[in-house]
């Protein structure tokens, strides 16, 4: 889940608004979740809600692909134990 407030402040010179946005960033809930406000130009809220999915997206799968390294050494390991352990004769 993703929460993204936007408003514009008229008391700001329109000239820092150009290439800037000013944010503020709540933690909601248990922690899980973060409640972010852009006051800025209309485009540049575009362009900063725009960048931050993408780095949420590029988060979850960094750790999505960790979790899968972590089962797979964890796998790894547990099937190397089992080479090295005594196998029982077969009579």
């Amino acid at each position: 889940l993703f929460s993204l407030k936007t408003h514009r402040i008229a008391m700001i010179p329109e000239m820092e608004w150009t290439r800037q946005a000013l944010m503020t960033v709540d933690i909601v809930g248990s922690g899980n979740l973060v409640e972010i406000t852009v006051f800025g130009r209309p485009s540049v809220q575009n362009r900063v809600k725009s960048m931050l999915l993408c780095l949420a997206w590029f988060h979850r799968e960094h750790r999505a692909r960790a979790e899968k390294m972590k089962h797979l050494e964890k796998n790894l390991k547990a099937h190397a134990s089992d080479l090295h352990s005594p196998q029982d004769p077969v009579a």
